[in-house]
C-alpha cells in the first residue's frame, strides 16, 4: 500500500463539457415540431476572472449540414466559483427532421 496524501481537485485552466437533452422532458428525443427546444447544459471549470464565449450549433448528422438559424452565443464570467454551469435554448423548427439526428456543436 502507498500513501498519496492529498489531491486537490483544481482547475489547472479550463474545462467544458455539455449535454444536450429535450428541454421539455430531458430525455434525448425532441417531437418533430414546429417549436422544438434542445436544452444545452454546459458544465465548465477555469480560473475566476476568466471570461470566455460559447457558439453553439446544431447539426443535422443524418443530412450532414447545419440547421439554418440555430447559432447561439453566450458569455461566462465567473466571479468566485472556478467552476460553475450555464445553458443554452435551441429553439428549432424540427418539422422536417423526423427520424434525424441532431447533434449540438459547442466552440469556446
Amino acid at each position: 500500500m502507498i500513501d498519496l496524501g492529498n489531491w486537490e481537485n483544481d482547475c489547472v485552466d479550463f474545462t467544458l463539457g455539455t449535454t444536450a437533452t429535450d428541454n421539455a422532458d430531458g430525455d434525448k428525443y425532441i417531437v418533430a415540431g414546429s417549436n422544438a427546444q434542445i436544452k444545452d447544459v454546459i458544465n465548465y471549470c477555469l480560473k475566476s476572472g476568466m471570461d470566455f464565449t460559447i457558439k453553439g450549433t446544431l447539426w443535422d448528422k443524418t443530412a450532414n449540414r447545419e440547421i439554418a438559424g440555430s447559432e447561439k452565443t453566450i458569455t461566462v464570467s465567473p466571479t468566485t466559483d472556478d467552476c460553475g454551469q450555464a445553458e443554452m435554448i435551441f429553439t428549432v423548427n424540427a418539422s422536417s427532421l423526423a427520424g434525424h439526428e441532431i447533434v449540438v456543436f459547442e466552440k469556446a
